[in-house]
């Protein structure tokens, strides 16, 4: 009769067919070393692994439970090192890029690995207390790439010309040094003249004690509130959200930094913002008055002034 042990010994191989130790240590070494010379896009061949050899496990249970915890810190290792490499090239994108693998074309890998270049661009170039927008379209036309083509799932079989390092460096040779703060500062400047009507000779009106703009902001009753409690509509809260950025940018550039920091922290900006009519607030060297239909900004002419000759630098 054969022993309990002989006996269990096939099912363990059965079980673990690979794998001899020396063996797993190669195909983690050869995991190591699978992006060495490799281009882009160009998953690299793998020799299929040998036969097996009829070499025997371990006959002891404790000597087999070791090989196994040995094995699997090292695929843990490599696991943490791979999830460091994705955050890296994908940004806040990368889980996705994980949980969704087997449906993401290379075409759609490729793009979340630009786009998360050109955030990363987006944060480095811009001013200090302002932002930049970098136009994707631009981007993909200096990269020769037809954005109809491949991004909007036409041809995602089609080859896209991936090479992130021209597209570092057409952002850095595009947005690099002042350029990227004047482009953030055009486009801050844009933004108000916009909001505040600047084209209009009759948009600013000179006070005695300020100088006073009006705007539009529609707002509405808010449901299960006080009476008279007022919320700024769905559609204003976007253009509300620009127009204080684009100002805290403005007062940046003058050195204003009190007035800076309270505008890019202001609720007013930000959704669920309540208020009655005629609510006033209050920030350093500017005032605003709101009403249901309408609100008026106050600036002391100081901050008028600096806010002239941003216009005046960056308007177009």
């Amino acid at each position: 009769m054969q022993s309990q042990s002989t006996l269990a010994r096939p099912r363990l191989r059965s079980r673990a067919s690979l794998t001899t130790p020396a063996e797993l240590d190669e195909l983690l070494d050869l995991a190591d070393s699978a992006n060495v010379g490799r281009t882009p896009l160009q998953a690299k061949a793998i020799p299929a692994a040998p036969a097996p050899a009829s070499v025997p496990l371990p006959t002891s249970r404790n000597d087999l439970f070791e090989c196994y915890r040995q094995y699997q810190k090292k695929i843990s290792t490599l696991a943490v090192d791979l999830r460091t490499i994705e955050a890296h090239l994908f940004g806040n994108h990368w889980n996705t890029v994980i949980n969704t693998l087997e449906t993401k074309s290379p075409v759609d890998i490729a793009y979340l690995a630009m786009e998360n270049l050109i955030a990363q661009a987006e944060k480095q170039y811009a001013p200090v207390g302002g932002t930049l927008t970098i136009d994707r379209n631009e981007v993909w036309r200096a990269l020769g790439i037809d954005e109809r083509r491949h991004w909007r799932g036409v041809d995602k079989d089609a080859p896209v010309p991936f090479d992130l390092e021209k597209l570092h460096a057409h952002l850095a040779d595009t947005y690099g040094g002042d350029a990227g703060e004047t482009a953030a500062y055009r486009q801050q400047a844009a933004e108000l003249i916009k909001f505040f009507r600047f084209e209009d000779s009759e948009a600013m009106a000179t006070m005695k004690r300020h100088v006073a703009c009006t705007v539009r902001i529609w707002s509405g009753h808010k449901d299960y509130a006080p009476k008279g409690t007022l919320e700024v509509s769905y559609n204003e809260h976007t253009r509300l959200s620009k127009a204080f950025q684009a100002l805290a940018c403005a007062m940046a550039w003058a050195n204003l930094p009190d007035l800076q920091a309270a505008l890019s922290r202001a609720p007013i900006s930000g959704y669920c913002f309540t208020f009655k009519s005629r609510h006033r607030e209050t920030f350093p060297g500017l005032s605003v008055v709101m009403f249901k239909d309408k609100w008026t900004f106050e600036f002391d002419f100081k901050v008028a002034e600096q806010l002239r000759l941003f216009l005046g630098h960056y308007g177009a």
